[in-house]
C-alpha cells in the first residue's frame, strides 16, 4: 500500500470569467495546504494576478494583508530587482503573465493557519513572462493580520477581461 503525505482535494481547468471563487477546500484536516496555478494566461501581456482569502459562505477578506517579496526581472538586456510590498492592503499580489499559451505562467502557494480560527500566512513563487520580453520571478511572503477561518480561496485579475489556469489545491499531512 501506498501512503503519502500530500492529499489532492481540488483540480479544475478555471476559464471563460474575471474571477474565480474555490470555497469550503480548507478545513482542519491538513496541517498546509500548496494552491498550483498551471499554465496560466492573462487577459493582456503584462497582467496581474491578485488573491484573497474567503471564509464561510465565499465570503472574500478584503483588509489586513501585510505582504512583502522581491521580483527579478529580466530581459535580453537587463536584469533589474525590486521589492513588493504592502501594509493592510485588499489583497495580496501574485504575478503578472501573457495572453500567449506558450508563454503560460506558474504560481505555487503554500498556505498555513486556515480552515480553522486563526491569522492565515502564505509564501508564493511563480514564474511568469510579463509583456513581449520579460521574464519575471516574484517570491514573496504575507500574513492576513486578523483571526479569521479561511475556507478557500478567490483569484481575480486587475483587467475586465478573462484569463485562465489549472488550479490543483493539495492538503498536506
Amino acid at each position: 500500500s501506498v501512503s503519502s503525505d500530500y492529499v489532492k482535494i481540488y483540480d479544475s481547468n478555471l476559464s471563460g470569467a474575471d474571477t474565480y471563487t474555490i470555497s469550503n477546500v480548507f478545513n482542519s484536516t491538513y496541517d498546509s495546504y500548496i494552491v498550483e496555478l498551471q499554465n496560466y494566461t492573462t487577459h493582456n501581456n503584462g497582467g496581474s494576478i491578485y488573491v484573497r482569502m474567503v471564509t464561510s459562505g465565499g465570503v472574500q477578506t478584503s483588509a489586513e494583508y501585510y505582504y512583502a517579496g522581491v521580483q527579478v526581472t529580466r530581459d535580453s538586456g537587463t536584469a533589474t530587482v525590486t521589492g513588493n510590498t504592502d501594509w493592510g492592503g485588499t489583497n495580496w499580489w501574485l504575478s503578472n503573465g501573457r495572453t500567449d499559451p506558450l508563454y503560460a505562467s506558474y504560481a505555487n502557494i503554500n498556505l498555513s493557519n486556515v480552515g480553522f480560527s486563526s491569522q492565515p500566512r502564505a509564501t508564493t513563487s511563480s514564474i511568469a513572462w510579463d509583456g513581449t520580453s520579460q521574464m519575471r520571478h516574484n517570491t514573496m511572503g504575507w500574513i492576513y493580520n486578523n483571526t479569521i477561518t479561511a475556507t478557500g480561496i478567490y483569484f481575480f485579475s486587475n483587467g475586465t477581461s478573462n484569463w485562465q489556469a489549472t488550479v490543483r489545491i493539495y492538503g498536506r499531512k
